[in-house]
């Protein structure tokens, strides 16, 4: 395989100088330019983020106000009474039905060393189609309180 010689191109001025660079030294080289124009670019996008969500800004610094006024008015101990009855959660929790069951399916369990099974187990199991190993036993569906 031939290698071809390229001569060495150190003219000031020449073109195909910096077509030989590389990009690290191209970076190096336009550092400010990139720095500056990577801040005007965020600089714009986070106007437009701003401008987008104005009422999102708002609600949220109104909100935080709120909480503020209360909590002095509280500290300072004087007859207002609060905007909000009842924590908004409490609220919305008390108007949704919360089911606090948890159906378990049947299946084997893992019996500690020394425990069997009784026979009863053996034939439940094995009406469902399942043979149980040496320490199993079957549990059958239930529910149960969640916390």
């Amino acid at each position: 395989m031939e290698t071809q010689f390229i001569p060495n191109q150190n003219m000031t001025g020449d073109v195909r100088k910096s077509k030989n660079k590389s990009f690290f030294e191209k970076v190096k080289e336009h550092k400010k330019e990139i720095v500056t124009g990577t801040a005007i670019v965020f600089s714009v996008m986070g106007t437009i983020l701003v401008v987008k969500n104005r009422a999102v800004i708002k609600s949220a610094t109104k909100s935080s106000l709120v909480e503020e006024v209360l909590t002095k008015s509280i500290g300072k101990k004087n007859n207002v009474s609060p905007l909000v009855s009842e924590p908004i959660e409490k609220s919305i929790m008390s108007k949704i039905p919360i089911d606090n069951t948890i159906k378990v399916r049947e299946h084997i369990r893992n019996l500690p060393e020394g425990w069997n099974p009784s026979i009863n187990k053996v034939e439940l199991a094995s009406k469902f189609g399942y043979s149980l190993e040496g320490h199993q036993t079957w549990v059958s569906a239930y529910t149960k309180a969640s916390s």
